[in-house]
């Protein structure tokens, strides 16, 4: 089997004070095997650390798989991904629920079904990286039949500009907005790879603040009678 993920929906939650927040979001076509992953980019402007303690997708309890935070000027930051195995619906609720309830919070989730991967296990490999100045960068391992699933963000006060990847195609970019009081702006986006290696992601942005977090999802064994004719080749 191969993994192949899709990206299904985007939201964002503006300048929220309550926990938790959720949202229905799109999933994709419902199949037995059907995982959702789910980027989160959530931004504390108030500096007091409100950070994510919770996921439900679909009723479900997310995964974490790795994330970055740090503390800036504008805010406290954290990104990450989130998985949880989903297999009816085309749609889900998405619930986020934080270490204590936020103030002045701004928030971006965006989703992906994927198909083909291994159910029990999915993530063969995951890293992260938040940077104050300059770009963020991390190395993965993709597996063969495997896909890899970057999100990178920004926020500031001031503009955001986002000016591509190394080592991952742009899938989405430009989502989030101004969520903090019309204050802080939040930018993220998204890239996608399947070229089996071990390369150096990286997500070049033209200011501080920046975050990156990967994920590398492993392919489903193939089908029992896939195997079964295989050996009777031989």
């Amino acid at each position: 089997m191969v993994a192949l993920a899709t990206f299904t929906d985007s939201t964002t939650f503006a300048d929220f004070s309550s926990s938790p927040q959720s949202a229905s979001v799109n999933v994709g076509s419902a199949t037995s095997d059907r995982l959702v992953f789910v980027y989160l980019f959530n931004v504390d402007g108030n500096n007091t650390g409100k950070f994510i303690d919770a996921v439900t997708i679909g009723g479900v309890t997310a995964t974490k798989v790795d994330d970055a935070y740090f503390t800036a000027g504008d805010g406290v930051g954290e990104s990450g991904w989130y998985w949880a195995l989903v297999p009816s619906g085309t749609s889900a609720t998405l619930s986020v629920t934080f270490t204590s309830t936020p103030t002045g919070n701004g928030m971006v989730a965006v989703v992906y079904g994927v198909t083909g991967a291994d159910t029990t296990t999915p993530v063969s490999d995951a890293n992260a990286d938040g940077m104050n100045l300059g770009d963020p960068s991390a190395a993965i391992t993709i597996p063969v039949d495997g896909v890899l699933l970057a999100g990178t963000s920004s926020y500031r006060a001031g503009a955001v500009s986002f000016n591509g990847w190394t080592n991952a195609t742009p899938d989405q970019s430009g989502l989030g907005g101004t969520l903090i009081a019309s204050i802080i702006n939040m930018r993220t986006g998204t890239g996608l790879s399947s070229t089996p290696g071990s390369p150096t992601v990286v997500a070049d942005w033209s200011h501080a603040n920046n975050f990156l977090s990967l994920v590398a999802i492993q392919a489903g064994a193939p089908p029992y009678s896939l195997l079964f004719n295989q050996q009777l080749r031989y």
